[in-house]
């Protein structure tokens, strides 16, 4: 066995440990490794000024490391050795893989210490005493990186504790923007998946728009992140200005040249007006590790406020590891999506093209199979949405301007139910409809 490529092997698996740390500082929460755990000085000395950044309850970032001063940056290997460490990191996920990869290398150097310390005791002594003293050790040796967690009792008793601070009127999770959507949900809870799918040119994006709008003008402490990869930021901020002001939206390409009122250019200063004093942060970053480092840059500038997040849209994020089938593409990237709403603790909404196999049925509402890769995206969303507009299909409906919200997974909520909202085409705008919506 060639022990030199092992152990070369084990240094890079620390280093890219470490890279991790510093990528997403968050996970030293989860960090259980000892620095005797590492091979490598540098890495011991590199993993003790991390926890000590943590016990100074400040940030993680290559910022807080250098102004722990040269002396410590050059016991850690100096700042372009750690500067580096960041860019090896393939998935911040595989971060309990690497951290159980090198607590089972040191259990394994420290079983080798105490066997070697035993052949040698052993050669000098009749005495069964050395057997007992090996026996001991090794039943202290616990295997697993098991975290330290609060016990089912606490657990208990915390989880009662919100509940006695929740209100009796309100929402329990963040307002929808849609009296009838909030009915059937209670909000979009947080910690929630949740995904929106439907065919071309059924409103998605505008749906997304509406909601988070809607909510953020009646929430002065909604602070929302809203990841649009499709479209460029002046073609989002035309929407808003128009689903605002009740624009139309092909004049909002040149205002200038199109509005030919007082009215119009009234409504556009008063949707601005609006709209500079919402907490909105539109940003084009297209892989998961990219949007959790903006979102934990927003919660922690803005720890008192709620925050949400949408993404338009899935099948545009970029994967971690493009070599994979695109099966296991979406498989991660979902899996991903689930985890930032869990370890942040908020909704994440995620807009989801649909497949062609719509277009072939005679009834063309969406069902769960027509998710594309929907095996991966039904098993991590904890809520599916669907929008219909029957309109879309068939000119002559009765149902023109109506979309139908279909909600075929809740898996905390009401399901198998839709609701009905009005759409203006002309404006973007979604509205609530001041009617009953019956159960399927």
């Amino acid at each position: 066995m060639d022990l030199s490529f092992l152990y070369e092997q084990l240094i890079n698996i620390e280093a890219e440990y470490l890279g991790c740390i510093i990528l997403e500082g968050s996970l030293i929460d989860q960090a259980v490794l000892s620095p005797n755990d590492f091979v490598k000085a540098e890495h011991r000395a590199l993993y003790q000024a991390l926890h000590d950044l943590k016990n100074k309850e400040k940030e993680i970032n290559i910022v807080t490391l250098v102004e722990l001063g040269e002396e410590v940056l050059n016991k850690c290997g100096g700042f372009s050795y750690i500067e580096r460490l960041p860019s090896i990191v393939a998935s911040v996920h595989v971060f309990e893989n690497l951290q159980r990869m090198i607590q089972r290398s040191a259990l394994t150097r420290k079983v080798m210490e105490l066997t070697n310390r035993f052949n040698a005791e052993a050669r000098t002594t009749l005495s069964d005493e050395p057997l007992k003293q090996l026996l001991d050790e090794l039943s202290k040796i616990e295997i697993g990186t098991a975290r330290e967690t609060l016990s089912f009792k606490e657990k208990l008793s915390k989880r009662v504790q919100q509940h006695t601070e929740m209100p009796t009127q309100g929402l329990s999770g963040i307002d929808t923007g849609f009296a009838e959507l909030n009915r059937v949900t209670d909000g979009w809870q947080r910690s929630d998946l949740v995904y929106i799918g439907a065919r071309p040119s059924m409103g998605k994006t505008a749906f997304v728009i509406n909601s988070f709008l809607r909510a953020a003008t009646r929430n002065p402490n909604l602070h929302v992140t809203f990841f649009s990869i499709e479209m460029g930021e002046g073609q989002i901020i035309d929407r808003l200005i128009a689903s605002l002001g009740g624009l139309n939206l092909f004049k909002m390409r040149n205002p200038k040249k199109h509005f030919k009122t007082d009215d119009e250019w009234d409504r556009y200063s008063n949707a601005i007006g609006i709209l500079e004093k919402l907490n909105l942060d539109i940003r084009d970053e297209n892989t998961v590790q990219d949007m959790r480092a903006a979102v934990r840059r927003n919660i922690s500038q803005k720890p008192n406020h709620d925050h949400i997040v949408f993404i338009d849209y899935l099948t545009l994020i970029r994967p971690i590891n493009p070599k994979q089938s695109r099966h296991h593409e979406i498989e991660e990237i979902s899996r991903s999506l689930k985890d930032m709403a869990r370890d942040f603790n908020i909704p994440v909404v995620v807009i989801a093209q649909l497949s062609r196999s719509v277009e072939q049925r005679q009834n063309k509402r969406p069902m769960l199979s027509d998710l594309r890769e929907s095996g991966a995206i039904e098993q991590d969303a904890d809520m599916v949405l669907f929008l219909y507009r029957d309109e879309y299909y068939n000119p002559d409906t009765d149902a023109r301007g109506i979309v139908e919200v279909l909600i075929p997974k809740n898996r905390n909520g009401e399901a198998g139910t839709f609701i009905e909202l009005y759409f203006d085409k002309e404006t973007n705008v979604f509205t609530d409809l001041a009617r009953e919506v019956d159960a399927l």
